[in-house]
C-alpha cells in the first residue's frame, strides 16, 4: 500500500490517497544439489531427489514436474520423488509451477559410479599328464 499526497504551488494539500500494489509473485525452483552415487545391483542406483526448498514468495501453491531422459520416477509431480539411475551421469529437471502463475526451472546432476574393484576367481589347479607313447599322439606323431 502507498499513500501518495499532492501540495500545488499555493502549498494546498490533497486529502491522502491510498494506492494497493499486489504482492509479487516469484518461484524459486531448487532441485537440490548435485548427487555422486554408487551403483548397486544391475549398474544402477536410486536417487532421492529433493526440490522441496522451492517455493513461491507469495506463499501461493506450487507444483512439481520432474523430468530427464530415459528415467522412471517414483512419482514425478511430487517435490521428494526417487528414481533408478544407470552408471554415468544425467541431468533431472523439475519445473516448479505457481497456483498464482509463473513458473521456474531447476536441474541436479545424478553421476553413479562403480567403485566396487572386480574379483577374480581362479579355479583350482589343474594336473594335464603328457603321453610318450607314439599311439597316444595320434596321426601326426
Amino acid at each position: 500500500m502507498i499513500l501518495v499526497q499532492v501540495r500545488d504551488a499555493a502549498g494546498n494539500l490533497s486529502e491522502p490517497v491510498r494506492i494497493d500494489v499486489p504482492a509479487q509473485s516469484c518461484i524459486v525452483a531448487d532441485a537440490g544439489p548435485d548427487q555422486i552415487l554408487q551403483c548397486m545391483a544391475a549398474g544402477r542406483a536410486t536417487a532421492q531427489l529433493d526440490a522441496s526448498a522451492s517455493h513461491d514468495t507469495s506463499g501461493a501453491p506450487i507444483t512439481f514436474s520432474w523430468t530427464a531422459p530415459g528415467i522412471t520416477f517414483s512419482n514425478p509431480a511430487i517435490a521428494v520423488p526417487t528414481a533408478s539411475f544407470p552408471l554415468g551421469t544425467k541431468t533431472a529437471s523439475v519445473a516448479v509451477t505457481s497456483t498464482a502463475g509463473g513458473s521456474a526451472n531447476d536441474t541436479v546432476q545424478i553421476t553413479v559410479v562403480d567403485i566396487t574393484p572386480p574379483v577374480l576367481v581362479v579355479p583350482p589347479d589343474i594336473t594335464i599328464t603328457a603321453c610318450n607313447s607314439p599311439r597316444d599322439r595320434g596321426p601326426l606323431g
